[in-house]
């Protein structure tokens, strides 16, 4: 088939669309360098063949006008053919009245009737009434799938045929084959729009400097209520974590002064959705977005009007398409570009520096026999010492000056840990869908799970002893003894101590099976991981060494995901996108469950600050907990009870 438009076609593009079940057409747009003038009979005849092609599979009722404004669409023929083409495909053949043989042995155009609405039918056969001596058509109904770049599901094909009297039929002269054809037009003018409003984004927002691929700015600027195949969900979860890296980086280097709740505060503000609407309002995107399905009934293919307007983009979408449009430039040219585009949507922090800055050496002196220890353990040499056990000082610490808290180094190291999770995510798993890519980072950097990670990352040494079997007789005994990194922590709280000693107990009663459950179990022990209760210090440690690591390296995110390998967390990541394990969060899965149907959780604090929950859906009791240690503990326990009683019911 061949394609006339205005314009050239900025670059090769191809989509795969679903006839049925078992039928798929790709359409591949190549363009041409050659320009035709067409002359007015010329343009005529092409337009009057793109409305035979798009008319044939509609009723006559339906029909109007092909706009002018619109892509042309004939046979792939020499322009001089295109003529005679249209004369032998034009109209109609009736069956006369008095007619008792068979015209044409078996019709290949659609069959028609007022009977049947003049809506397209297929030809079955052909059937002679032998008392009446007349001549009668079976034919069944030519099913149109309103969405073809969907893929269709297996489905039972309809059998329902009708019979009408030849004399009160017609058959188009254009092969039902080809015309069906005609219900590739709305998908590839959307395909083609697509791709002209990446080429004009490209022009206006980068200065026509095609650092950015178009088919990754098409897909930035597709929001998924367009119902293409590929939109900007993928891109918007890389570009979601990327920004909020730049962000932190800009935030901790330019502020230096500022505690974790100023920052953190800071760059909430700068990644807000109002921040980047209003950013995305500035750069006119809305001209370019691609939010709407393109239908048949589209006004793109109507002079009238539908009685309403374009549709209206949300907020949300606008603020998808900022970091989806951040991620592109990443994917294309790392993060240069990638702060090249950011720059250039949030002018306000055009001018920041990748790396964060070196807090200042200070003159002192640090226990040598655990600053080997913790070389060791990280495998990982700090040039900067003050810099690493900053990063193990609690904020309870009080005996010297010699570093402030991990807190600033937190903040940091949580924008790391993140981009780095989505990265792995986004660039080792192209199959996964956005759903799944958020379920995986929220199971890996929850603070359960971190804090799960700290407790097991410890340094094994090998400690030998001697024992007196008898007087004089002493046997030299081998064991082996862990080094943890959150023993590492400085403070000075003797709460502190007590939470550890506690955390210790249940972790040793609880680990075992914890590893096994993340290891070979179906489904992702969320319950298991409240039960544990860890203090949010565990959690904050593993953050803020990766923020350490971050600033020691000058930058280097590998430095930084090597930590995340030598922690595990990467090998879990791994195991959940190659396992199918559950990974949804009780609370949303009893959401899901009860769908409409109101939930309730009663809580109540007993007098040893233990707290009990039960779960009522609708006034009915489904899950009671006793004895959790937190609220949060019970709220996840209760819904993941809750959530197993009602799927065996």
């Amino acid at each position: 088939m061949a394609l006339f438009t205005p314009v050239k076609l900025p670059s090769d593009a191809s989509l795969d669309l679903f006839w049925d079940h078992q039928t798929t057409f790709t359409a591949t747009l190549q363009p041409s360098n050659i320009e035709i003038a067409l002359s007015p009979l010329q343009r005529h005849i092409i337009r009057e063949i793109t409305a035979l092609l798009f008319h044939s599979t509609r009723g006559k009722s339906q029909q109007e006008d092909y706009p002018e404004s619109l892509p042309f669409f004939t046979p792939d023929l020499p322009l001089e053919e295109l003529k005679f083409w249209l004369d032998i495909n034009q109209g109609s053949l009736a069956v006369q009245s008095e007619q008792t043989h068979v015209p044409i042995l078996y019709p290949d155009g659609f069959i028609r009737s007022p009977m049947l609405h003049s809506t397209p039918h297929i030809f079955v056969r052909w059937i002679k009434n032998l008392e009446t001596k007349g001549l009668f058509i079976e034919c069944r109904p030519f099913e149109k799938r309103r969405n073809l770049m969907q893929r269709a599901t297996l489905g039972q094909a309809t059998s329902k045929t009708a019979r009408i009297s030849a004399a009160k039929c017609t058959i188009d002269s254009l092969s039902w084959e080809l015309s069906r054809a005609s219900l590739l037009i709305p998908p590839i003018i959307q395909l083609l729009h697509q791709h002209l409003m990446a080429q004009s984004a490209q022009l206006e927002l980068f200065g026509g400097v095609p650092e950015i691929g178009l088919c990754s700015l098409a897909e930035a600027l597709t929001s998924p209520s367009s119902q293409w195949p590929i939109n900007y969900q993928r891109l918007e979860f890389l570009g979601d974590s990327l920004i909020k890296f730049f962000i932190s980086i800009h935030a901790f280097r330019t502020y230096p002064r500022w505690h974790e709740g100023y920052l953190s505060k800071l760059k909430d503000l700068l990644v807000s959705n109002d921040r980047l609407t209003h950013a995305a309002h500035r750069a006119c995107l809305g001209n370019f977005i691609c939010a709407e399905f393109i239908t048949r009934k589209h006004p793109v293919f109507s002079q009238k009007k539908y009685g309403g307007t374009k549709k209206e983009i949300s907020g949300k979408v606008y603020a998808d398409v900022v970091e989806a449009l951040v991620a592109a430039a990443y994917e294309h040219g790392g993060m240069s570009l990638a702060r090249k585009c950011l720059g250039k949507l949030l002018p306000e922090i055009s001018n920041f520096t990748p790396t964060p800055r070196q807090p200042q050496k200070q003159d002192c002196q640090f226990p040598v026999h655990l600053e080997k220890k913790l070389d060791q353990l990280l495998d990982f040499k700090f040039k900067n010492r003050t810099l690493i056990w900053e990063a193990l000082t609690h904020p309870s610490w009080q005996r010297d000056q010699t570093t402030g808290s991990y807190q600033r180094l937190e903040f940091l190291g949580d924008a790391v840990l993140d981009f780095l999770v989505a990265r792995r995510l986004y660039t080792q798993c192209p199959k996964l869908a956005e759903g799944r890519m958020t379920e995986v980072r929220a199971a890996l950097v929850n603070v359960d799970f971190l804090a799960f990670l700290c407790m097991d990352f410890a340094l094994t040494e090998e400690f030998y002893y001697g024992r007196e079997i008898t007087t004089g007789d002493f046997k030299s005994t081998v064991q082996l003894r862990n080094t943890a990194l959150w023993m590492f922590m400085r403070h000075d709280a003797s709460d502190i101590v007590k939470m550890q000693t506690s955390y210790s107990d249940t972790y040793r009663m609880l680990g075992d099976g914890l590893k096994k459950s993340l290891k070979s179990g179906r489904s992702y022990p969320w319950a298991t991981l409240a039960r544990l209760g860890a203090p949010k210090f565990y959690s904050d440690l593993i953050e803020s060494t990766i923020g350490a690591i971050c600033i020691e390296s000058e930058g280097d995110l590998d430095a930084c995901e090597r930590f995340l390998e030598r922690i595990n967390l990467m090998v879990y990541l791994k195991h959940f996108v190659k396992q199918d394990i559950r990974l949804e969060h009780p609370k949303n899965a009893l959401d899901r469950i009860a769908g409409t149907r109101q939930t309730e959780f009663h809580v109540k604090e007993t007098e040893d600050g233990l707290h009990s929950i039960s779960v009522w859906l609708k006034g009915e009791k489904v899950a009671s907990i006793n004895h959790c240690s937190s609220r949060n503990e019970a709220f996840v326990r209760a819904a993941d009870a809750a959530v197993s009683f009602l799927s065996r019911t």
